[in-house]
C-alpha cells in the first residue's frame, strides 16, 4: 500500500525548465500552512531526479512524512534546484510513500521535467558486495552541495556506508556507485539513517518505487 501525503497546487514560484537548476540533486523542504497563512518549515533534506522519471523527485520518507497533528490539506513540500547563488523553489504536486516503514523512500511529483537527471547504476550491487560510493546532499538544507565518499556494503535492501556517519540534511539524497577516483557511475540508493547515526541508504528497489511514482502521478488524472 502507498500513502499520499501532500497536494498543494499553485505554490510554485518557478519550474525546472526555466529555473536554472545546476544539478539533479535538490533541496527538499517540508512544512505546513499556519493559521496566519505562512509556511512553517519542520523538515529539510535532499532529493534527486533519475532519468527514468524526469518529473519525479525521490527522497527519504522520513523527510516528508506528515505529522499526525497536521491536516493533509495544510501540508506543503517544496523542492529547490540550486543555481549557484540561490535555490529555485518548486512546489511538489503529489507526495507518495510506502505504508511499510522499512522502505525509507518517497516520490514527489513536480509539474515540469527537471533539466538535469541522473542515471541508475548498472548493475546494482549484489547482496554482500562492497563497492565505492559517493553521497551527495545539502547539509542542514544549505548550499553548497556536499559530496562524501565511503565504502558501501549491500545487505538485503540496505546499503551500509562503512566510513562515514549520517549527516543532517543529506537524508533523501543520492548514494552513487563510483570508481576509485570518485567518478560517478550512477545512483544506487537513497540516503537514510540508522539508530546509531551511521550512514545508511535504501537500495533503488523499482518494484517499490514504481508503486510510489504511480500513486504520486494519480494527481494528474
Amino acid at each position: 500500500m502507498v500513502n499520499v501525503i501532500g497536494y498543494r497546487p499553485g505554490r510554485a514560484s518557478a519550474n525546472g525548465a526555466n529555473g536554472g537548476w545546476k544539478a539533479s540533486v535538490l533541496r527538499v523542504t517540508c512544512g505546513f500552512e499556519s493559521d496566519s497563512g505562512g509556511l512553517v518549515r519542520f523538515s529539510v533534506g535532499t532529493g534527486f531526479v533519475l532519468e527514468k522519471w524526469p518529473t519525479i523527485v525521490l527522497t527519504a520518507r522520513h523527510v516528508v512524512v506528515r505529522p499526525p497533528a497536521i491536516e493533509p490539506a495544510r501540508m506543503s513540500v517544496v523542492v529547490g534546484g540550486h543555481d549557484g547563488t540561490a535555490f529555485v523553489e518548486v512546489n511538489a504536486m503529489g507526495v507518495a510513500y510506502p505504508s511499510d516503514p522499512r522502505w525509507d523512500v518517497a516520490a514527489l511529483l513536480i509539474e515540469d521535467e527537471a533539466p538535469f537527471v541522473s542515471p541508475v547504476a548498472e548493475p546494482l550491487p549484489q547482496d554482500g558486495q562492497r563497492v565505492h560510493g559517493v553521497s551527495r546532499g545539502f547539509v542542514n538544507g544549505a548550499a553548497p552541495l556536499v559530496e562524501l565518499a565511503s565504502r558501501v556494503e549491500r545487505t538485503g535492501s540496505l546499503l551500509r556506508e562503512l566510513d562515514k556517519p549520517s549527516v543532517g540534511g543529506m537524508s533523501g539524497g543520492p548514494v552513487s556507485l563510483s570508481d576509485a577516483t570518485r567518478t560517478l557511475l550512477g545512483v544506487m540508493g537513497i540516503q537514510s539513517r540508522d539508530h546509531l547515526g551511521q550512514g545508511l541508504a535504501t537500495l533503488l528497489e523499482f518494484r517499490v518505487l514504481d508503486a510510489c511514482v504511480s500513486r504520486a502521478r494519480s494527481f494528474l488524472l
